[in-house]
């Protein structure tokens, strides 16, 4: 019997054998490989082998970014966020700044804007004045600097001359101003057409009219007597 063939025949089959089982288990790993790819995308096998061929990009990279982005939580817009973009969105007007045209320059215009607005508020102080003032008739005793006091159409009067700078300046909120601010030729301190006075601003608010000796005073100011005498009128002159 040769022993040295039968070997040599032993080594070729066993050489068969392992080759066999090579090739099955590659071709068990490509088809589990591939059968995975096409469960995790959802693309058939074929396109998936043809894919892998034609691009240098790895397996279903586009796929798996588009799931990512999905995934991502969109940002939710509050409330007061919503209604000021539905607030640009519904504009349809907006101001624009001034611009020269022709001869008409931008200081021009904001001129003849302030000019149309002081004469409105001039016109509303003067027709609030007018709407307050009283009308009376007296033809009783007047008071003097020699006199010191007298009993007029609303009570005792006396009079007090101090710098009225600050009172003047007080009655801004009823309409007056310094230009308003004059001392008659008798000596009398006026604001506009009014005699100046002090008196108790329980019986007279500030700003009101009360008849005195002297004209029509307004109350721009009160002092220590209105606790004592809540009727006296201290009247403002230069004496």
């Amino acid at each position: 019997m040769n022993y040295a063939k039968i070997r040599s025949i032993a080594h070729l089959v066993s050489l068969v054998c392992l080759l066999l089982i090579f090739v099955v288990s590659t071709s068990k790993y490509v088809a589990a490989a591939t059968q995975s790819d096409s469960a995790r995308t959802g693309i058939p096998a074929k396109i998936t082998a043809q894919h892998k061929q034609e691009s240098d990009i790895p397996d279903c990279t586009e796929i798996e970014v588009a799931v990512d982005a999905a995934d991502l939580s969109v940002p939710t817009m509050t409330d007061s966020a919503a209604d000021t973009v539905a607030t640009h969105a519904t504009t349809t007007s907006y101001s624009a700044p001034l611009v020269s045209t022709g001869t008409n320059t931008i200081k021009a215009v904001e001129d003849e804007k302030a000019k149309k607005k002081a004469e409105e508020e001039a016109k509303n102080s003067e027709s609030s004045r007018t709407a307050t003032s009283i009308k009376y008739t007296y033809s009783g005793s007047v008071l003097s600097k020699s006199k010191g006091t007298n009993n007029g159409p609303s009570g005792k009067e006396t009079y007090y001359n101090l710098n009225m700078s600050r009172v003047v300046s007080a009655m801004g909120r009823f309409g007056y101003s310094s230009s308003d601010y004059w001392v008659r030729a008798d000596g009398v301190k006026m604001l506009g057409n009014y005699v100046m006075v002090a008196a108790s601003y329980k019986t007279h608010p500030k700003g009101s009219l009360v008849p005195t000796s002297l004209g029509t005073g307004i109350v721009c100011d009160t002092g220590g007597f209105a606790a004592s005498n809540p009727t006296q009128i201290d009247i403002a002159t230069n004496w």
